[in-house]
């Protein structure tokens, strides 16, 4: 299978894709700029859902920064400039092509077992048609609830009142129980930078998946002292908006190959594949306050028909 895109005039054909998983590790903020909101500084959403993203020009940077460090690090086949293309755009492209990253689980406080990864139905359906995109022709059942319930694999770590009922945020939901969320779930574990655990995942619908996505991320205050007066400085108080730490998102990663040289989309994937051993890296502003550390997972599309399950020696999230 492949990939078609049009640059310099010709058509290119990427040969090899795969999916890369993003955990937070820490709250994260990937910023949007100049976007009209009751937030100074939000995070980026896409403009149709309002679901959080990160947009592939934000996600490739990163990486192409981070491939730098394993450059030095490791004795890699490809460098910089073989996978990501020059520094100055114009001589030629790069390799690779970085997608957005997708929200995949979002973390919801729970009055039982402190937080549960959420998903809904759309999600889910995007996530099933980019693994087919990948070339894996295993279908996702998705399952449809009302606004009122989550779907689980079993009601153990969920119930959180006395009328049986669980407690994400100040909502109570009706639990209904499902065979096929074991089927999905594993499908997820399988891209995970970090072993999940089906006792904290639950299915809920669009709208209250769409409402804790916009309502329940983070909202920090910031602010900069004078460093003559030790006080804050005049006008330099400001909210910015987190992805919550816990967070998974995942992005598809397209390579080609170049007949210029020996560098095959088989090779760029190798090469790319040392993330999973030195996997983390930083994401969107605010790092030298300990914000943005991700651990990631790339899994190529001839491995994505795999049960991987998720990170090694990661213990349970």
């Amino acid at each position: 299978m492949g990939w078609y895109s049009r640059a310099n005039g010709g058509v290119k054909m990427f040969k090899k894709g795969a999916i890369m998983g993003i955990y937070s590790m820490s709250p994260v903020h990937a910023g949007s700029g100049n976007e009209i909101s009751y937030i100074d500084l939000p995070i980026q959403r896409e403009k149709h859902t309002g679901f959080p993203t990160i947009w592939g020009q934000s996600l490739k940077g990163v990486l192409r920064d981070a491939y730098k460090v394993v450059e030095e690090r490791d004795n890699v086949s490809l460098n910089v400039k073989d996978i990501f293309g020059p520094e100055k755009g114009g001589e030629r492209m790069g390799r690779i092509s970085v997608g957005d990253a997708r929200v995949l689980l979002f973390p919801v406080r729970s009055a039982r077992g402190l937080f549960v990864y959420v998903t809904s139905p759309t999600v889910l359906k995007r996530f099933d048609s980019d693994l087919k995109y990948l070339n894996n022709n295993e279908k996702i059942d998705v399952p449809d609830g009302e606004d009122d319930e989550i779907i689980v694999e079993s009601k153990e770590g969920f119930v959180g009142n006395m009328d049986g009922k669980a407690i994400l945020e100040d909502f109570a939901f009706e639990i209904k129980e499902k065979n096929k969320i074991k089927e999905i779930f594993k499908k997820i574990n399988n891209i995970s930078p970090v072993k999940l655990d089906i006792e904290r995942f639950a299915v809920v619908s669009d709208d209250t998946f769409k409402y804790f996505v916009k309502n329940t991320t983070e909202i920090l205050p910031r602010v900069a002292i004078d460093d003559d007066k030790g006080t804050v400085r005049a006008g330099a108080l400001w909210w910015e908006e987190y992805l919550p730490t816990d967070t998974l998102l995942y992005s598809v990663i397209l390579a080609k190959d170049c007949k210029n040289n020996s560098t095959t989309a088989d090779a760029v994937f190798n090469a790319l594949s040392k993330f999973n051993e030195w996997s983390y890296i930083q994401i969107g502003g605010n790092s030298t306050v300990g914000k943005g550390i991700c651990k990631i997972k790339i899994s190529p599309e001839s491995n994505s028909k795999e049960d991987q399950g998720g990170g090694e020696n990661d213990g349970k999230h």
